[in-house]
């Protein structure tokens, strides 16, 4: 991530302005924080200004009050591990 940031200025990886390589790691940024990945400095910090975007906000507002639910996603992830705390809102 941080040869981008260091090859075209930043903040974003391919300069100043929000591209489609930034949007392929949005989804990225969320995983950083909710597994606490073990990353440099460098990348913990962009992904973090992912997360303070507007638009990534809102999108994260929007995912938790979704009560919808996939059984079998529900299903794989259970056995993928223990679930300290499910933040989403309650499903139909």
């Amino acid at each position: 991530m941080s040869e981008g940031e260091q090859r075209f200025g930043g903040p974003y990886l391919a300069g100043d302005k929000f591209t489609a390589v930034d949007a392929f790691f949005a989804p990225v940024a969320f995983r950083v924080q909710i597994f606490d990945l073990k990353m440099s400095d460098a990348a913990l910090s962009y992904a973090s200004r992912l997360r303070e975007l507007k638009a990534m906000e809102d999108w994260y507002d929007s995912a938790i009050k979704e009560p919808w639910r996939d059984p079998s996603h529900e299903e794989e992830a259970g056995r993928a591990g223990t679930w300290l705390h499910d933040f989403r809102a309650s499903a139909n």
